[in-house]
């Protein structure tokens, strides 16, 4: 994905799986659910919500659920 102005969004856990999501990072949800302190189901829908803000779609892979796709 090029890179993008990060949008201004009040919950930092956001601003930062949008920063992951323009960096192109590997997105290992158990690495996230520690960083943002909850669980790895909450750190997935913290990257739904970041992907609506930069307007891309994005899909957890069923059989290999720490990762996912942007499309």
């Amino acid at each position: 994905m090029s890179a993008q102005a990060i949008p201004i969004h009040t919950d930092w856990r956001v601003r930062r799986a949008i920063a992951a999501i323009n960096a192109d990072d590997s997105w290992d949800f158990a690495v996230y659910a520690a960083e943002f302190e909850c669980d790895e189901e909450e750190a997935i829908e913290i990257f739904f919500r970041a992907a609506r803000v930069l307007g891309v779609r994005f899909r957890v892979v069923e059989d290999r659920p720490r990762s996912a796709l942007l499309h």
